[in-house]
């Protein structure tokens, strides 16, 4: 019989009692077969040690991502923080800039678009969803149901939201109540449509867009309520004479004679005034609106008061022919010649 190992024959007498294949063909064929099994152990472990290395790679670059996406949220909400706080500071002291290019409505004319907020629920209110209602009891958004979805725009005269399926438009003006919700903002006014419910987000959003309408709002009343009708100035025109030993006595006639009208009083140089040097007299006009001095004399500023005063005379009594209106008006340092 031949050796199923290496082909040759063998001992009949060894093949009965050893078995067909040569002992030493066996040995070796043992020995080939433990060295394909190291062979391969060593192998698999190997590609074990490379996919472990490779998930371990993976794995810190997974981590290394997260850490830079984690930041990277970080700083865009540290810079959204500030940006929100810049645009509260904005509004609150009223500077608002126009977005009137962005505006998806028509804007009328000398309107400004303040405020767009996009991506907006219309909601409406379900008594039924919400359940029982206490009076006085604030509305949650369990019993608010989306309607229609849009952007919310806030001009300097009205709110306007626009919807796929329409809009709602409040005045500013007839404003009468803004409050949020947790993200629901409500809007109260005065008229046909005097209620809404609107879903916000982020909350940074809804918190601009409160404060922005209840600004706008304050400002839009406030140019409504009419304001209290100016007091006009009362004012005099006044003669004033230097009263020394050059001044003519026609001059010293006239000397603090008041007239209504700058044209009645026939301002100076006075025609009839019989200096050598030419009249010095001037005009004076004098207000009602300046504080007392004293309670018994007229004020004027000191400027008026001097022209006005005699220097060295005492005033002469004036001309019954002459207008001359005794008045208890004050004065300012306006003076016309």
């Amino acid at each position: 019989m031949a050796c199923s190992l290496c082909g040759k024959p063998r001992n009949i007498i060894a093949s009965i009692f050893g078995g067909q294949d040569h002992p030493a063909c066996v040995n070796a064929h043992i020995e080939k077969l433990k060295a394909e099994e190291a062979a391969r152990m060593a192998k698999e472990e190997e590609e074990v040690d490379a996919l472990i290395e490779k998930r371990k790679a993976e794995e810190a670059l997974r981590k290394a991502k997260e850490r830079a996406e984690a930041d990277a949220q970080k700083l865009k909400a540290q810079e959204d923080a500030a940006l929100h706080q810049a645009m509260k500071e904005q509004i609150a002291r009223g500077v608002f800039e126009s977005l009137n290019d962005q505006s998806e409505m028509l804007i009328d004319d000398g309107e400004t678009l303040c405020m767009l907020f996009k991506g907006c629920w219309s909601t409406h209110f379900s008594a039924r969803a919400a359940g029982r209602i206490t009076p006085g009891q604030a509305v949650g958004v369990d019993g608010l149901k989306k309607v229609d979805f849009g952007s919310l725009h806030v001009t300097d005269r009205r709110v306007c939201f626009i919807g796929k399926d329409g809009g709602k438009t409040f005045q500013l003006k007839k404003l009468l109540q803004c409050e949020t919700h947790g993200d629901t903002l409500h809007i109260v006014a005065d008229g046909k449509a005097s209620s809404a419910y609107f879903i916000i987000e982020p909350p940074a959003a809804l918190e601009l867009a409160q404060a922005a309408i209840l600004k706008l709002a304050e400002r839009a009343k406030r140019k409504t309520t009419p304001s209290s009708p100016t007091r006009r100035r009362k004012s005099v025109y006044v003669w004033r004479c230097r009263m020394d030993e050059n001044s003519c006595p026609e001059c010293r006639e006239r000397h603090q004679m008041e007239w209504e009208h700058k044209r009645e009083a026939n301002p100076p140089p006075y025609a009839g005034c019989s200096n050598d040097k030419g009249c010095r007299c001037e005009l004076v006009k004098v207000y009602d609106d300046e504080p007392s001095l004293s309670g018994l004399t007229p004020t004027l500023s000191s400027q008026a008061r001097n022209f006005l005063t005699p220097t060295t005379e005492s005033k002469p009594s004036p001309k019954p022919s002459e207008k001359r209106k005794h008045s208890k008006t004050n004065s300012s340092s306006l003076r016309e010649v």
